[in-house]
């Protein structure tokens, strides 16, 4: 009997919710009752890809989700949640499936861990009450309004093996973090999206509004969502050397250096919106310069301290708003440049990270390799995004030309 079987009848679960990312990293899908759920298993279920950004024309509109039976998770309110592919060329939960799949061939076991940063605002009319800010900041004791909402955020978590192992006041005002532990690529990802629906669906539950925009407030530090990697090899960790500087090995400083080079294209899914780069131009240990540096948190990949068992790399370039799957995708594909790369093209690192989602854009265009990761109707849909963006008139420019 497979374990949903057994949780849905424990649970008297009524509802399913099945749901996949588009390559945006918006959340898409559809709920049917849980008698359905057998047929959705083995047939899948169609949808019209041309009401979703970049799946598809209107001559060529019809896609299905197949379901992941082996990856559900329990949400607010009683739903049972699984995870779906989309089998199309771009599919980013699909690709990141396949080249941890060739790489577990090959003897390679990444293991990733996601820092998950949020702002907890409370809430006034649904909205978010930018005004009432708390006095304290990093590693402060937490107030019992918001403890108590962590509190059932980090039980419900860890009922369905999250593994939470730390939750602590951060740098921002009402900002707080949270770690999980180290798991492989994929299902750190689901992990991610299953957290911010959680995060969000019970902070309102305490009447706080939980925010993942990547800097909500200008003068307060921004929304990062850290990136820990390492990798192991016949069940040793190879990012681990005592005969090198600080015991990162030669393996992991080329890793980290390979996705340097690519870093720019990168951006363009791990900091996806226009709003991603006022985080990455600001300072608050905010990474602006592209380096492997040793416990410097302005570098775009960190060394951490560790022991021999958590050798890792931090990535600490991403935000809370990236495509998830796809920034692990490209991650680990520049890592492994020398596998998945077969452009002949040469790249090289640059100096800072991208100064705007539009200059991403630009590094996404001119890689190659990790350009083939998104249709070309992605370029438009970002210029559309652009678009709006530069045709508004902001509050800013009203208070100060009119």
């Amino acid at each position: 009997m497979k374990n949903y079987v057994k949780l849905i009848k424990q649970r008297k679960i009524k509802l399913v919710f099945l749901q996949f990312c588009d390559l945006f990293g918006t959340v898409k899908g559809v709920y049917i009752p849980v008698s359905k759920l057998g047929d959705a298993i083995k047939n899948g279920i169609s949808f019209d890809g041309s009401s979703i950004k970049c799946y598809g024309k209107t001559k060529n509109s019809d896609k299905k989700v197949y379901v992941d039976s082996q990856n559900f998770y329990i949400l607010p309110n009683n739903i049972l949640t699984f995870f779906c592919y989309v089998k199309t060329k771009y599919d980013p939960r699909l690709n990141l499936h396949k080249m941890c799949n060739k790489l577990e061939k090959l003897g390679y076991k990444i293991q990733t861990g996601a820092e998950l940063e949020i702002y907890l605002f409370d809430q006034q009319k649904g909205k978010a009450n930018l005004k009432k800010l708390e006095r304290v900041g990093y590693f402060s004791e937490i107030n019992l309004k918001k403890l108590n909402a962590l509190n059932e955020i980090c039980h419900l978590l860890n009922s369905q093996n999250f593994f939470v192992e730390a939750i602590h006041h951060e740098c921002g005002k009402n900002q707080y973090e949270i770690n999980f532990k180290f798991d492989t690529p994929l299902k750190t990802a689901d992990k991610v999206i299953i957290a911010k629906q959680i995060i969000k669906q019970i902070a309102k539950k305490h009447h706080l509004y939980a925010s993942f925009m990547p800097k909500p407030i200008s003068f307060l530090a921004g929304n990062g969502m850290h990136i820990n990697l390492s990798i192991l090899r016949n069940n040793k960790n190879i990012f681990y050397d005592t005969s090198q500087k600080y015991n990162l090995s030669a393996f992991a400083t080329d890793f980290a250096n390979n996705v340097s080079k690519h870093i720019g294209a990168i951006c363009a899914f791990s900091n996806p919106i226009i709003n991603s780069y006022k985080r990455l131009n600001a300072s608050m240990e905010t990474p602006t310069s592209v380096r492997l540096g040793y416990k410097d948190r302005q570098s775009s990949c960190r060394i951490p301290q560790f022991s021999e068992a958590t050798a890792r790399v931090e990535f600490r370039f991403p935000d809370t708003a990236c495509q998830v799957y796809l920034t692990l995708c490209v991650i680990i594909a520049s890592g492994f440049e020398n596998i998945f790369n077969k452009t002949t093209q040469t790249i090289i690192a640059p100096k800072s990270l991208p100064k705007s989602l539009n200059e991403s854009l630009r590094f996404l265009k001119q890689d190659k390799f990790i350009g083939k990761f998104v249709p070309k109707s992605y370029f438009a849909e970002v210029n559309k995004q652009l678009a709006e963006y530069e045709s508004q008139i902001t509050s800013y420019e009203i208070k100060k030309y009119l």
